[in-house]
C-alpha cells in the first residue's frame, strides 16, 4: 500500500506538471500574445482620447478665467501586480526580455489566482475577464485651474473652494470633449454621422451667465445636440442657429399647444 500510495502520489505530481506546463503554453500563446496585445491597444486608444479630450480642453475657459483638464492614471490602490503588468505591458511582448516576460506572466497570472479567491463560482474565462479588466487599474481625475494660481493644477472634489455652480461647470466640460473626442475617433468610419448628444433639463442650478459659454462649447466641439428644458431657450450669440419647439398644456384643456422658432444668431422668429 505504501509502494502504491507513493507511484500514485508521482503520478499525480507528473500530472500536475504536465497540466502546468500546457497551461503556461497556452498562458503565453493567448493572455501574453493576443490578449496582451489587445490590452496594449486598448490602453493606447484610451490614452490618445485622453489627450483628445484635453487638446479640445485646452482653449476652453470659464466666464471666471477657470480651465479643467482629466487626468487618466493608475489608482492608488491598484494591486502590485496590475501596477508591474501596466509597467510592461506598454512594450510589445516580442520586446520583452525572458526574465520580463516571466516577470508579466507571474503578475497576470496572480490576478487571475486572486479572482479565483475572491470568486471560486465564476469560470476561467470570467476570471481572466475580471483579473485583466484594465479600467479598473485606472481612474479619471478632473483638475482646474484659476489664473490668479500661476499653472497649478488642484483636483476637483467636494470640498474645492468654487460654487456649486463652477462646479458642475468644470464637470459638464470633460462631458463634452469626451463625447467630441469619442466622435472623432470614429469619423474615419462614418464621416458624415451625427456628433449628438442629449441632455435632459439642462445645466440645472448654472448661472444664467454661463449658459452662453456652455452653448459655445457645443458648438466650438462640432456637437449636435437635443435639449430640454422648462427655462432655457439657447438664443445666444454663441449659437449660429437652433430649431426651438416650445410646448405648453393648460390642465383644464386636452392636448399640448406647440409654438415652433427659430433662431439664426442674431433673431429669434416664430415659425408658422
Amino acid at each position: 500500500m505504501t509502494a502504491l500510495a507513493r507511484r500514485v502520489a508521482a503520478g499525480v505530481e507528473r500530472d500536475r506538471e504536465l497540466l502546468t506546463r500546457r497551461e503556461r503554453q497556452q498562458f503565453e500563446r493567448h493572455v501574453l500574445g493576443e490578449l496582451g496585445e489587445t490590452l496594449r491597444r486598448c490602453r493606447r486608444d484610451a490614452q490618445e482620447l485622453v489627450e483628445a479630450m484635453n487638446a479640445q480642453l485646452g482653449h476652453v475657459t470659464t466666464s471666471q478665467g477657470i480651465r479643467v483638464r482629466l487626468d487618466w492614471k493608475l489608482r492608488d490602490d491598484v494591486a502590485a501586480e496590475a501596477r508591474e503588468a501596466v509597467d510592461l505591458l506598454t512594450q510589445p511582448v516580442g520586446a520583452l526580455l525572458p526574465e520580463e516576460r516571466a516577470k508579466l506572466h507571474d503578475a497576470l497570472h496572480r490576478l487571475i489566482e486572486a479572482s479565483r479567491a475572491e470568486h471560486p463560482e465564476l469560470s476561467y474565462s470570467e476570471h481572466l475577464a475580471a483579473a485583466l479588466d484594465y479600467r479598473t487599474w485606472f481612474a479619471f481625475t478632473i483638475r482646474y485651474t484659476r489664473p490668479e494660481a500661476l499653472g497649478r493644477w488642484e483636483r476637483l472634489h467636494r470640498r474645492s473652494p468654487l460654487s456649486q455652480g463652477e462646479q458642475k461647470v468644470l464637470c459638464y466640460l470633460p462631458l463634452f470633449a469626451a463625447a467630441a473626442a469619442h466622435f472623432t475617433s470614429l469619423a474615419g468610419a462614418a464621416p458624415h454621422a451625427p456628433r449628438l448628444v442629449l441632455l435632459d433639463d439642462a445645466f440645472p442650478k448654472i448661472d444664467v451667465r454661463t449658459h452662453p459659454l456652455l452653448f459655445g462649447l457645443l458648438v466650438q466641439l462640432d456637437l449636435d445636440f437635443v435639449i430640454t428644458s422648462e427655462r432655457l431657450w439657447g438664443d445666444h450669440p454663441t449659437v449660429p442657429s437652433l430649431a426651438i419647439y416650445e410646448a405648453l398644456r393648460d390642465p383644464a384643456q386636452r392636448g399640448i399647444a406647440q409654438y415652433e422658432y427659430r433662431w439664426d444668431g442674431r433673431t429669434l422668429e416664430s415659425v408658422g
